[in-house]
């Protein structure tokens, strides 16, 4: 499980949960989350990625990246 501010992770992480905070009782602006996830081959090995992203209008910013390699 993994927490970032108001984001939230559970079920071995096959469902999260985010705050994104776009109320504007509250000020904040449109957002969402995106995972890149990709399947490589590299020699003998296959690498996994998986990437997840906090998305604006205007920005994008990185929460946290996982490399696995696969033999």
């Amino acid at each position: 499980m993994f927490y970032e501010q108001n984001i939230v992770s559970r079920c071995n992480g096959k469902i999260i949960i985010i705050d994104t905070g776009i109320s504007r009782a509250y000020g904040g602006r449109l957002s969402s989350l995106r995972i890149d996830y990709s399947l490589t081959k590299q020699k003998d090995k296959w690498v996994e990625e998986e990437k997840v992203v906090k998305v604006y209008e205007d920005e994008e910013e990185i929460i946290t990246v996982d490399i696995r390699v696969i033999e």
